[in-house]
């Protein structure tokens, strides 16, 4: 059922216009109120990051040696767990959330532009509003402004998504959408983890218990310091089972949401092929009415020929009356 627009449900697609709005206060926010909560959430994401950007695997043990003795000092490290990772559920379900908001904020910016680049003709179009026509005019519906073959070329789905109109749409639950696009925030956060050189994995994975003792002597005493590995070798071996796990995730994760692209993709190339279909059709319909048009001008223009020639016939045969 379309939302209570009688303006808008027939100047856009309505269905397109059901599945990202709503006039209930209850169901919906303010185009503002959605703002903020897509900074909001940006910015609790990069805090969250935070942790798994700026991260030490290294304590650091001071050794003073002087006359008077030795004293150590070991410099403690926040250290992650293996229950900070789900903390990534939530970063992707920030991003999600920021993707989902995001298509929303910029559809409704769109339809803004597109109200005020309408101009009369256009309503006219729309309304059928009594206009004379000297032509008959077949439009070409297209399922994007794009490209078809740059648009099927494209891998992330929601810039796929921002480049289709509703016809293509309306055969995708709002749900599967949302979670072919909580897939995909997903698979960002985790393959930044999994991939990356310098990301906390391959860091502590591949990392030395222990580095070579640097000395540094002062006035005072020699000082020794001693970069040990701050994780035991438990706690790698646990970061070693939930890295596999991930990988596993991310494997499976990434089949569903190829999945859900291909089957976005053929109904794309479906509902194209079908306007063009509709196109042809159009045109061959369009070329028999101007031949018909054609025809009847030609046989207007025969009789207003045989009329003129009667007229001079008849002037001929005109005698003045004496």
């Amino acid at each position: 059922m379309s939302l209570d627009l009688p303006v808008l449900n027939k100047v856009f697609d309505s269905v397109l216009l059901e599945k990202f709005f709503t006039l209930s206060k209850l169901e919906g926010i303010s185009l503002s109120r959605a703002q903020g909560i897509k900074n909001d959430n940006s910015n609790r994401a990069r805090q969250l990051l935070t942790k798994f950007t700026n991260f030490n695997i290294y304590t650091d043990t001071l050794t003073a040696i002087s006359s008077q003795g030795t004293v150590e000092k070991t410099v403690p490290v926040e250290k992650l767990t293996v229950e900070n990772f789900n903390d990534l559920q939530t970063i992707a379900n920030l991003y999600a959330q920021n993707a989902i908001l995001g298509h929303a904020i910029n559809l409704r910016n769109r339809l803004e532009r597109k109200l005020f680049a309408m101009d009369d003709n256009e309503w006219i179009r729309i309304y059928e509003f009594t206009f004379p026509k000297t032509s008959v005019v077949v439009s070409r519906k297209s399922i994007s402004t794009m490209n078809l073959d740059k648009l099927l070329s494209l891998d992330r789905l929601e810039e796929i998504l921002e480049n289709v109109n509703a016809e293509v749409l309306e055969s995708f639950s709002s749900g599967d959408i949302f979670s072919a696009l909580q897939k995909e925030s997903r698979l960002a956060v985790l393959g930044n983890q999994l991939t990356a050189r310098d990301a906390f994995f391959n860091s502590v994975l591949e990392a030395n218990k222990s580095l070579p003792v640097e000395e540094e002597s002062t006035n005072f005493a020699l000082i020794l310091r001693e970069k040990r590995l701050a994780y035991s070798e438990e706690e790698v071996a646990g970061f070693s089972v939930l890295q596999q796990s991930l990988y596993k995730e991310y494997s499976e994760t990434q089949m569903e949401l190829n999945g859900f692209k291909k089957l976005l993709k053929d109904k794309i190339r479906e509902v194209q092929l079908k306007y063009d279909n509709e196109y042809s059709l159009s045109m061959k319909a369009l070329k028999e009415e101007q031949d018909k048009i054609s025809k009847e001008l030609m046989e207007i223009a025969a009789k207003i020929a045989e009329l003129k020639t009667l007229a001079m016939k008849e002037l001929a045969s005109l005698k003045i009356r004496a």
